[in-house]
């Protein structure tokens, strides 16, 4: 009989509370029973009327966990341990004193306040390839870099699995093109983003199992895998492999955020001064894995410590015709959405992405920005807006049918928003759409900054703000900004200013609803 031959500690007891919680959803049973059973017997004061294993000492977890005795059941600690230890190799990596060029994009890629969020696979379940660590220090002479871009399909459940990937070197040569066949129903090809056809994947017999073969192939300890927000393309092709650069968090950027990252379209427009692709005209995959390679040897090549700008990108209307649903609660159906927009707009609700597994966040795509203004302006729901000044309602509809359900509350976000206040009379002529930098992904918008990262900048910073209408308009007028309305939108510092004004008023509202919220949780 097996045994879990793991010793544990109270350090540990993270890693023992997942443990016993994937234990818990796979329904293992130790020698002494399953997790409720095993209570029953080593916690007399509680027994399984209390069995949150986050509420339990470390020593009760071990002692469930070493009742294992199946391989099986001993592969999934085995499994969870090897996803520690990745955990800490990658924290030692951002530490490092390996200072090659290569290491400092992987080191700036680790140290990015999204990674750890994004980048944090569940990895120890069953059908993922884990690559080996490579061992520090290493010389990094023999590293080899390859780029990764993926295309995906939605499924009949909701979620998303690889359809074609690509694959190139550092030479820009191409190491992989191949179309990949999915393991459960489509209900959407996405082909005006994939490029991909049903009749596309007629006679592909190449599934994900041997995809992964093939990539095991390429990733060795060595191999350093290039992407722009490459989180996306690992998920769906179940990979965990720890040396990666995301090209959408190796540059700096002027007046953003920490946690902003932008879209390739606009980082190859100005990183490498051309489009990706003609307006139009669906995603290439090849030409993305690509773009991220040069994008990288540009960034080892020329150092850019300088930041970018980002602000001066012209935007398409077709960028506007949109509208960013959040907060939207799991199990949520694509029809049931649908029916907070009448047939006539004839809009288009893309695949859900999941936040932290507490909720879900889509796009819903008009004909037109028009579509998509008239739609929004129609939904019940009380007016606000969002951290950076968009406008934003909070929408109540049923989950259910119309004798069943319950009613849920969402939130529906416009793409654009005014940079001029509708209360300033003498700015009323200047009023104007705002740039809005939008992702090959619908989770990769900058749309996308959760509301942990918003209220991580609003605490910041809270100390410093001190909002009084009056003032701003005494500082605008110190400037001479508001002289000519006529002229103001061409006049840079007017519209710095005004930027800044309006991230602090987001701020306060942050603020006053991070208050709210947390009245309400305590009851007072």
């Amino acid at each position: 009989m097996a045994k879990c031959a793991v010793d544990f500690t109270e350090e540990d007891k993270e890693i023992l509370v997942k443990i016993v919680k994937l234990a818990q959803a796979r329904q293992i049973k130790g020698s002494k029973g399953d997790w409720q059973e095993f209570l029953n017997l080593h916690d007399s004061k509680f027994g399984s009327s209390f069995c949150d294993p986050g509420k339990k000492s470390w020593d009760v977890l071990a002692a469930f966990v070493k009742t294992f005795t199946t391989k099986e059941d001993l592969k999934v600690v085995t499994r969870i341990m090897r996803w520690k230890k990745r955990k800490l190799w990658r924290s030692c990596m951002k530490e490092s004193l390996d200072t090659s060029p290569v290491q400092e994009l992987v080191r700036l890629t680790y140290q990015h306040p999204k990674f750890e969020k994004l980048y944090s696979v569940p990895s120890y379940h069953e059908g993922w390839l884990v690559t080996k660590l490579r061992k520090l220090p290493n010389s990094s002479s023999s590293e080899r870099l390859i780029s990764i871009d993926c295309e995906m399909v939605r499924c009949e459940d909701g979620s998303e699995e690889v359809v074609k990937v690509c694959v190139v070197d550092q030479n820009l040569e191409t190491v992989m093109d191949l179309l990949v066949k999915p393991s459960k129903p489509v209900v959407n090809y996405l082909t005006e983003i994939t490029g991909v056809t049903a009749e596309d994947l007629e006679g592909v017999t190449c599934n994900l199992k041997d995809l992964q073969k093939k990539l095991k192939k390429l990733l060795t300890p060595k191999t350093i895998v290039i992407g722009h927000s490459l989180h996306h393309d690992l998920r769906v092709l179940k990979v965990d492999h720890a040396r990666v650069i995301d090209t959408a968090f190796i540059f700096q950027y002027q007046n953003k955020p920490s946690c902003y990252t932008p879209s390739l379209s606009n980082l190859c427009k100005v990183v490498l001064g051309h489009d990706l692709r003609e307006e139009g005209k669906p995603h290439i995959c090849l030409d993305d894995a690509i773009a991220a390679m040069r994008l990288t040897l540009s960034k080892l090549d020329r150092g850019l410590n300088d930041p970018l700008d980002m602000g001066d990108l012209e935007v398409n209307e077709a960028d506007f015709s949109k509208l960013y649903i959040h907060k939207i609660p799991i199990g949520t159906s694509y029809d049931k959405l649908q029916t907070l927009f009448p047939k006539k707009y004839s809009a288009e609700i893309q695949a859900f992405s999941r936040i932290k597994n507490k909720h879900c966040s889509t796009f819903v795509v008009f004909k037109t920005m028009n579509d998509a203004d008239e739609a929004f302006e129609n939904l019940k729901g009380e007016l606000e807006k969002d951290s950076y000044g968009r406008p934003q309602k909070c929408v109540s509809f049923c989950t259910g049918g119309s004798k069943k359900g319950s009613n849920m509350d969402i939130l529906v976000r416009k793409m654009h928003v005014l940079k001029y206040e509708a209360s300033d009379s003498q700015l009323d002529d200047c009023k104007s759409d705002s740039v809005l930098l939008t992702r090959k992904r619908p989770s990769e918008s900058i749309d996308n900054i959760s509301s942990a990262d918003t209220e991580e900048m609003t605490l910041q910073n809270s100390k410093k703000i001190k909002h009084d209408k009056s003032t701003n308009q005494e500082i605008l007028c110190e400037n001479n900004l508001v002289k000519d309305c006529n002229n103001c939108v061409h006049l840079k510092e007017q519209e710095r200013l005004m930027k800044a004004l309006e991230e602090r008023d987001a701020e306060i509202r942050d603020l006053q609803r991070i208050i709210a919220a947390l009245i309400r949780k305590n009851g007072l």
